[in-house]
């Protein structure tokens, strides 16, 4: 289900691209408390636990701002696939911060989500180059510029993106630490 509503909000998001969709994920946050709340046995949680929560509430907001703003400058779709690599660096940080041994298993899927997004940003790269060396700087009459600037705009939109993972994946070792 989260995976489908992801996707979803990133299409929104990349639909709409004029409006600032950050805000919303204030009001996405409140509502998932508020399901969890009714799930919890008890919210009382242990004082040295609270700078644990407080980390997470501010590493969640960053980072999930900067994936909402990704879908402006790329498609929804590439924001999606960008979203395992969380998983695979949580869990290498996870390794060396508190010594928690990947599985086998562990290993042979992070290694096939990092193989995987690096062929596909390969396979893009080389898409964007040969688009920009079928330009010729002598037929300036006929570049449009438009795809030269949808390039650096893709380009943006991945940085973002990748940023919004790296800064999301220390939050895989604050929750074993609470």
């Amino acid at each position: 289900i989260t995976a489908i509503l992801m996707g979803f909000v990133f299409t929104l998001v990349r639909k709409y691209k004029t409006i600032n969709m950050v805000p919303t994920m204030s009001i996405g946050g409140i509502i998932a408390a508020l399901i969890a709340l009714i799930f919890a046995p008890t919210i009382a949680i242990k004082p040295e636990a609270i700078i644990y929560v407080i980390s997470m509430g501010v590493i969640l907001s960053i980072s999930f701002s900067l994936i909402t703003l990704a879908p402006r400058y790329m498609p929804a779709a590439e924001v999606g696939m960008i979203m395992p690599l969380e998983t695979v660096l949580g869990t290498l940080i996870a390794w060396k911060v508190i010594n928690e041994a990947p599985s086998s298993n562990a290993i042979i899927g992070g290694t096939i989500v990092v193989v995987t997004l690096f062929c596909y940003a390969w396979y893009s790269a080389n898409l964007a180059s040969k688009e920009q060396k079928k330009r010729s700087i002598s037929d300036v009459n006929y570049i449009d510029f438009r795809k030269v600037f949808s390039v650096n705009s893709h380009l943006k939109g991945l940085l973002i993106a990748f940023f919004g993972i790296v800064i999301l994946t220390p939050d895989a070792v604050l929750v074993r630490l609470a």
